[in-house]
């Protein structure tokens, strides 16, 4: 009897203690803080980037100093250096982890070619070979981390940067803006936006903006013409600020058909650009009554024509509710566009 309260107990103390962790998870901008106490800097980075789930309250993080001095650790080069060592070691070492005879035959060479040992007499006194990996693996590793050392421009990973520009504290306009010169000021790569040039539009850079408008501009005197897949309005989309809103309504009227999803059939599209802008409505808790559609017959599917004929009839309503939103967006960005040193202009001659 005694023994079964005591499985019993046990088995509740797991479950109140894995509530009790799901509860700081659930959190979003409490369970940054819960792992920045616990973890270093990047480790906290890959946890956030698997928690999807999360919500984050961005104007609360901007005026947390102490998550502030946490975040910005993101942007240090040395907790970007090892973590990209880190990374690419974990990619390494992951290559042999179900490939025995292959990790066999790499130990083997090290301790033959490097070490010049013989690999039978070795084997013979050692009673797991794999103690080897790490010694033979580092050779790779430090060769790694040599040619990283000599980029001029070491990033964190995109997510983070995406991260820490939604939340847009000065200094991480500056910094990003920094890297984006040193970078050659990219913007688009084989119909890809860059993804410094992404953060920068994203933290209403001027000179980013007014590179992006005479991307529109061309795009619209075009007709579309230019766009090949509905990537391109998933990017303005992605870009998540009022700026972004007021790009989509400028593209509205472009008809021309482009692809989905591979394999799919060709649609107009701005049948991808309303559905983009319903989605940013729903998000931000907007009317989306002139979405609304009812099949022509009873138990029938709305057809993609008959959805995209809908929208048009009722695009000058959809454009009043994104011209509200665009105003609703504008203010509510004042409290980080108003710190923003928009005049600040990078020194190229520095690096890293």
């Amino acid at each position: 009897m005694k023994r079964s309260v005591l499985i019993i107990s046990m088995f509740l103390s797991v479950v109140v203690n894995a509530k009790a962790q799901w509860s700081i998870i659930d959190t979003g901008n409490d369970s940054l803080r819960y792992y920045f106490q616990k973890e270093k800097p990047y480790e906290v980075y890959d946890y956030y980037s698997t928690a999807y789930r999360l919500q984050f309250n961005y104007k609360e993080l901007y005026n947390d100093k102490e998550l502030k001095g946490d975040l910005l650790k993101w942007l240090d080069s040395a907790e970007i250096i090892n973590y990209d060592i880190s990374s690419y070691k974990k990619m390494f070492l992951a290559q042999y982890d179900y490939n025995e005879n292959q990790k066999t035959a790499f130990i083997k060479d090290y301790i033959v070619r490097v070490l010049k040992l013989n690999y039978d007499s070795v084997k013979a006194v050692t009673p797991s070979l794999n103690i080897y990996m790490d010694s033979a693996a580092s050779i790779y590793i430090e060769r790694y981390k040599s040619d990283l050392l000599k980029n001029n421009v070491l990033l964190p990973p995109y997510e983070a940067m995406r991260f820490l520009s939604k939340i847009a504290y000065p200094e991480v306009y500056k910094k990003i803006k920094d890297w984006w010169y040193q970078a050659g000021e990219p913007t688009f790569t084989k119909n890809q936006m860059d993804g410094l040039f992404s953060c920068m539009l994203m933290m209403n850079d001027p000179e980013a903006q007014a590179i992006f408008d005479r991307v529109i501009k061309k795009v619209i005197e075009m007709d579309g013409s230019m766009i090949q897949d509905k990537s391109f309005v998933s990017q303005i989309q992605g870009i998540n600020n009022a700026y972004a809103v007021k790009k989509l309504v400028e593209i509205l009227p472009l008809q021309n058909n482009i692809e989905g999803m591979a394999g799919d059939p060709l649609l107009p599209m701005d049948n991808f650009t309303y559905s983009v802008l319903k989605n940013i409505f729903l998000r931000n808790n907007m009317s989306v009554e002139a979405y609304r559609i009812q099949p022509t017959k009873p138990n029938k599917f709305v057809t993609d024509e008959e959805y995209i004929e809908h929208m048009r009839q009722h695009k000058s309503e959809i454009v009043q509710e994104a011209t509200e939103l665009i105003k609703k967006l504008e203010t509510e960005e004042q409290y980080w566009v108003k710190n923003m040193p928009y005049n600040y202009v990078p020194d190229t001659t520095k690096v890293k």
